[in-house]
């Protein structure tokens, strides 16, 4: 049984309440929360079962920082990898094998050159304010994403996009003309950065009130700080999901901390168990440990033009 160091956005979101999954330990039942009510002169009636809001609080390892953001174009911190994956959607996902799924996207065709790709779109599906999801909100997630003056961290992984090329073919369809051939193009699209903006978003409104089509809204967020909660998208478009109503994400760096949250009951599932403590996790009458085996990949970064690696044969042993 393997432990990673990390959860992928599809990971994270199966054990958020969307389905079972992801290298994490869980406590068996979760939090249930009574929800808030108006201000009003009479006592009001106290939730039934039925009625009352089931809460996932999930602890990240990861640390919180002033830079969170809300702004997928800007994502580069663990917590904002949590963040965009409850909240947004991106055109194509990973399976366990690494290969491309559809997401907001169904269909997808290149052609001979694979130079020209055509998306085929999912309909039916709106934001989190109501408004359809369209071509347009596609075409202008990647236009601003490659955009120079957007200065966006994730444009480097889109080279191969022409922002000339990338237009509406109708309300569901997006074409992409390349500047060079991709036949990969539907892995390449799923980055950090490339969840699914509305058409038209300012960089500083989506900084901290991101509207995505994702399966969770966004209701707390302040950067830095921790919890930040999420509630339930009811409109979502992936029928019975999600299957919670509240999710909190909690930082807790320390894995003892995280460790001590979990026995304690002040989390539901954290991710990352330490190795030392598996044994006596798993032996919990309270606690399970949920494990989803898949392929991964490793980056090792080079500065090419610094020995040893500025030879190419070393780079090739590396490789």
């Amino acid at each position: 049984m393997s432990i990673r160091r990390s959860l992928t956005r599809r990971e994270f979101l199966k054990t958020a309440g969307i389905a079972a999954g992801g290298a994490t330990l869980a406590a068996c039942a979760p939090q249930v929360a009574s929800p808030t009510a108006a201000p009003q002169l009479t006592a009001p009636p106290q939730p039934t079962a039925a009625q009352a809001l089931k809460t996932l609080r999930y602890a990240m390892s990861g640390k919180v920082s002033s830079a969170d953001t809300a702004d997928p174009a800007f994502g580069t911190s663990q917590h904002d990898g949590r963040l965009t994956s409850a909240v947004y959607d991106q055109l194509t996902q990973f399976d366990e094998s690494l290969k491309a799924q559809p997401m907001l996207a169904e269909s997808w065709e290149p052609n001979d050159k694979a130079d020209v790709w055509t998306f085929k779109l999912r309909q039916g599906v709106t934001f989190h304010d109501g408004s359809k999801f369209t071509s347009k909100d596609v075409v202008y997630t990647f236009r601003r994403l490659i955009d120079p003056a957007t200065a966006s961290p994730g444009a480097g992984n889109l080279s191969m996009l022409d922002p000339d090329g990338i237009r509406a073919v109708d309300d569901f369809t997006v074409e992409f003309k390349l500047l060079q051939p991709n036949v990969d193009l539907p892995l390449a699209l799923i980055t950090r950065q490339t969840f699914i903006v509305k058409d038209g978003a300012s960089g500083e409104d989506l900084k901290l009130n991101g509207i995505g089509t994702g399966p969770f809204k966004l209701k707390e967020f302040r950067p830095g700080e921790t919890p930040s909660i999420y509630e339930k998208n009811p409109n979502y478009w992936q029928s019975g999901l999600p299957k919670v109503d509240v999710l909190e994400l909690l930082a807790i760096g320390e894995a003892a901390s995280r460790v001590a949250a979990l026995q304690s009951g002040q989390v539901d599932v954290m991710e990352d168990p330490p190795t030392p403590d598996l044994d006596k996790l798993k032996a919990g009458p309270d606690t399970r440990l949920v494990a989803q085996p898949k392929g991964n990949m490793e980056v090792i970064a080079m500065h090419v033009d610094t020995p040893p690696f500025d030879d190419v044969r070393v780079r090739q042993a590396m490789k």
